[in-house]
């Protein structure tokens, strides 16, 4: 059974300097609300209007609809989003950006041209406008996997503080902005936005093992093959991308046993994959050989020629014969 240990101590500290009520700080017992974070001042009730909260300039969240609605530029068009600025998560996220078609969704740096209203595929997008070639940047988010290779500081988004953190197998590392997550474990998250009163979690596994699959044949030593090449081991997630003499090409493959087959001789590098994206690489040079099919081929053909060579005899002797 594994026991998750939480850090308590700095968990402890952030309450208290978030949430306290300055009358539990100091004499004056006049205000029982929150406190800055950053200068420990009070802070000024949230900012709604129309079952709208402010959370920053540009963003209020929605309480109605659950919504965070992004001004754009200085008219009345809107963006909405189920993802707060700078928000990480890994779950689908929707975009709505209306009928504005200066409104532009960059993934990775490219425009993405996918569906807005349910994005799932893994990367940093960027939210913005543009006109001409000028770009103004609303706002961005990341989606994850469920278990990533690498992400050393995970960080709250905008309006949003860090609460607690935890991980299966050791303290953790955190302030009200970000968590330290450079072990590899599984980690829980918990992030507050005090403008809003809204919650999210966020859960993930840091994985940095690279993957390993199985290889049978006759595997000579030096990685020459006198036969088919047989795989199987792929991890749940992953997937193997194959070369053969530096043309990219597709195994046959059982997906319900994770394990495939080549068939071609020629050089191969095979490159396995997990699902946090670890990579191992292998490489082998398949030669001609001989398996059942080739065998069974070569006795058809002899067979057939065999047969044409004793129709060709017959065939003389009757006609000399004759």
């Amino acid at each position: 059974m594994k026991i998750k240990y939480i850090g308590l101590g700095l968990a402890a500290v952030m309450s208290a300097a978030v949430f306290a009520p300055v009358s539990a700080l100091a004499g004056d017992t006049s205000y029982s609300g929150y406190l800055d974070p950053e200068t420990g001042e009070p802070l000024a009730g949230p900012d709604t209007e129309n079952g709208r909260t402010r959370i920053r300039d540009g963003m209020s969240y929605d309480h109605k609809t659950k919504d965070f609605v992004y001004s754009v530029g200085t008219g009345s068009n809107e963006i909405h989003s189920d993802v707060a600025d700078g928000m990480m998560v890994n779950r689908k996220v929707y975009v709505s950006t209306g009928k504005d078609s200066s409104v532009k969704v960059y993934k990775d740096g490219s425009e993405y041209t996918g569906d807005l209203s349910s994005i799932s595929a893994v990367g940093s997008y960027v939210v913005s406008t543009q006109s001409g070639s000028d770009k103004s940047q609303i706002f961005t988010f990341e989606i994850i996997g469920k278990t990533i290779k690498d992400h050393p500081n995970i960080l709250a988004p905008d309006g949003f503080y860090i609460t607690a953190a935890s991980r299966d197998e050791g303290g953790v590392t955190f302030d009200r902005y970000s968590v330290v997550a450079e072990s590899e474990d599984n980690y829980h998250i918990d992030f507050y936005c005090i403008a809003t009163g809204t919650t999210y979690s966020l859960n993930v596994t840091i994985d940095r093992t690279a993957p390993v699959i199985s290889f049978t044949g006759k595997i000579e030593d030096d990685g020459t093959v006198k036969s088919e090449l047989k795989f199987s081991g792929i991890e749940d997630g992953g997937y193997i991308r194959a070369y053969l003499d530096g043309n990219k090409i597709e195994p046959e493959y059982n997906t319900d046993k994770k394990s495939g087959t080549f068939y071609d001789c020629g050089n191969y590098k095979i490159q396995a994959f997990d699902a946090a994206g670890n990579m191992t690489e292998y490489r082998f040079n398949v030669l001609m050989y001989f398996n059942l099919n080739s065998i069974i081929f070569i006795a058809l053909a002899a067979a057939i020629i065999l047969a044409v060579v004793v129709y060709v005899i017959i065939k003389r002797k009757s006609l000399k014969i004759g």
